[in-house]
Formats: C-alpha cells, structure tokens, sequence
C-alpha cells in the first residue's frame, strides 16, 4: 500500500505509532517529548519539535517523506532553510541523508511502528470515493452521538472565538474600534498575510480614517503609505504618484494628531 504523505504527518503529530524503543538508521534511539507544530507554509514540515536522541535533550524541526530519497529530489540537501531539521521520519528508510551544512539527519523509519488495524484503516479511507471518505462508519455511529459531537465542536469553536476577542480587547485597552479594525484587517489577509495585516492596522490613525470617510483615494494612500509601498515605488505610474503626493500631507496630520 503506497501511503500518502499526508497521512505519515497526521500518524507523527497525533502520535499514532508505537512510541517505545524508537531506534534510527544510525542506531540512535528517539524519544518523542513533542512531534512539533504543524506548519502549513514553506519550510520543514513540523516546527520546534522536542526530541531526547540518545538521552540528549533536541529541539529543532521535523521532515516527513514516504521515501527516504525524497530528501535529495527536493533539494533539501542544499537549502539552508533546512539545517535545523533534527530528524527526518520516512515511511521507508532508504539512502543516509544530510543538511546543506554536511550534517548527517537521524531518520526514523514508520512502517514497523504502525499497527496493521490502523493501516487497514487507512486504506479504507484511500479507497473510498465518497466526497466523505469516512462515511461507511456513519451508520454505525448513533444520532445521538453525533448531535452531541456537533454541538460541543460549535461550542469550542465560539469560546474560542471569545478568548481571541477578549485578548485583543484587553491589548487594545477597552477600544472596540481598535478591535473591530484589527479583527476586519485579519480577515482580509486570511490565513498566510494575517498578522501583517493586523499590523497594519495598527499603525492606521483611526481619527484620520473616520475624517477621510468616502474619500477612497485618500484612503488608498493613507494604507499603501503606512505599509511602506509608496516609500519603495519608482516608476513614473500617475495615480501611483497622486497617491505618494497625497501621503506626504497625510503624514503631517498624522503626527499633529499623535
């Protein structure tokens, strides 16, 4: 069975191997204190893992390939990004592999750690077309059970919501308007751009913004030039320079409001 690479991330971060007597290509032997952080962008896969190898205390990040030679055909060999990779975990081990800094990476193989139930498991899931690829277990699982599981997730999901709020709330000192901008600006750099957009925003003078109210232009000017765009530009785009213009005067209100 030829196992996707996601599924070898979701085996490691929740944990769904043997988790004793892990023992490595070169004989180290691994203890998992913490699989690492998810990470959803460019870079290794699991970040600011916690290992003891050998009795020694690692921290460091974690690569996941079904193959050990995936290594290598994806350049990891060669990009400094991955120096701090303190394991690699393969479905099947296969050729030794170092970092770009000639580091040989200890590699754990899973395919002798996972338990045939999960596997067979697994290939049912891969197996089945259906837009829920869980849905032959469903029947067997009573409304009641399934009522209580969606209602708790909604719960959960709300007071997380609510803690987020309160915490931006109390960093904020009390002021909703803050709140609302800084929670509208997230949205709009959804998941990769959110921070940068909440920091944007809080660097936007809002009395200004309330005065510049249906003056889109200004607008314009007043975001691109507090995120440092206009500062950067030099072409010769007319509306682009109308723009810088606009932000010089603007940058004077701001500082006789402060």
């Amino acid at each position: 069975m030829k196992i996707p690479e996601q599924i070898l991330h979701f085996i490691w971060r929740f944990r769904l191997f043997k988790p004793f007597h892990l023992v490595c290509q070169g004989s180290e032997e691994i203890e998992v204190i913490y699989p690492g952080n998810y990470n959803t962008d460019a870079g290794p896969d699991l970040l600011f893992a916690q290992l003891k190898i050998n009795g020694d205390n690692w921290h460091g990040h974690v690569e996941i390939h079904v193959d050990a030679e995936d290594w290598v055909q994806h350049g990891h060999d060669i990009n400094e990004a991955y120096n701090a990779v303190i394991l690699h975990v393969v479905w099947e081990q296969g050729k030794k592999c170092f970092s770009a800094d000639g580091q040989l990476i200890p590699c754990l193989e899973l395919k002798c750690l996972v338990d045939v139930d999960l596997l067979d498991k697994i290939e049912r899931l891969l197996q089945n077309t259906h837009w829920l690829p869980c849905s032959y277990g469903l029947r067997e699982v009573s409304e009641y059970q399934k009522i209580q599981v969606l209602n708790r997730m909604g719960v959960e999901r709300l007071e997380h919501r609510y803690e987020q709020v309160l915490m931006l709330l109390k960093s904020y000192r009390g002021d909703w308007e803050r709140l609302c901008l800084s929670l509208l600006a997230g949205s709009f750099g959804m998941r990769v751009n959110k921070q940068a957009f909440q920091d944007l925003s809080q660097i936007i003078n809002l009395k200004l913004l309330q005065k510049l109210k249906g003056n889109s232009e200004a607008i314009h000017s007043l975001f691109f030039g507090q995120a440092g765009f206009l500062k950067s530009y030099k072409g010769h785009e007319a509306y682009i320079l109308e723009l810088k213009e606009q932000y010089q005067y603007l940058k004077i209100c701001i500082s006789s409001m402060r």
